[in-house]
């Protein structure tokens, strides 16, 4: 599969999109984001928005940011012996959101690959240990399957917190 990522300003507009659930809900505020706060967290520089263009089409997007994650959070084996941060860093994938009619193309899956693609390009430059996400229990397995481990201590209820090392 053969997709582009393009940044907001190589769109003349941003396009209609459904990032919905099949019911119509938004547990994660992907719909709402792209929406309501995409242009402004692009603007303030809190995230980098990306779409994603599949042949002729935009069929979604994702944000990233430089995020951290606490040692508590992740598994024994992921301690660095020697070192003595409480966090490490890491590359935060905010939102991402596949169009309801693109679903099940595995275009959720070329895009995790290309996120830990840029955390690996940007450790070169700047630390970044791990990709971390937050999603749905729902849609936690989706993230295993890329390789994505659940990690402890969840920032709200229903919500699953995920990570997958770059190194």
């Amino acid at each position: 599969m053969r997709l582009q990522y393009l940044y907001l300003d190589e769109l003349k507009e941003i396009p209609g999109l459904d990032f919905t659930e099949y019911d119509s809900s938004d547990p994660l505020e992907i719909h709402a984001f792209y929406y309501n706060d995409l242009r402004l967290y692009q603007e303030s520089k809190l995230s980098t928005a990306r779409f994603v263009k599949y042949k002729d089409e935009i069929v979604g997007y994702f944000t990233v940011s430089m995020n951290a994650i606490e040692l508590d959070k992740l598994g024994k084996d992921e301690k660095v012996k020697g070192a003595t941060p409480k966090k490490y860093p890491a590359m935060l994938i905010g939102r991402m959101g596949v169009d309801k009619k693109y679903r099940g193309r595995g275009i959720g899956s070329e895009i995790l690959l290309f996120c830990r693609g840029l955390a690996i390009e940007a450790s070169h430059e700047i630390a970044c240990r791990y990709v971390i996400l937050h999603t749905t229990e729902a849609r936690a397995h989706f993230y295993r399957g890329s390789g994505f481990v659940k990690s402890g201590n969840p920032p709200r209820k229903g919500i699953v917190s995920m990570y997958a090392r770059t190194v």
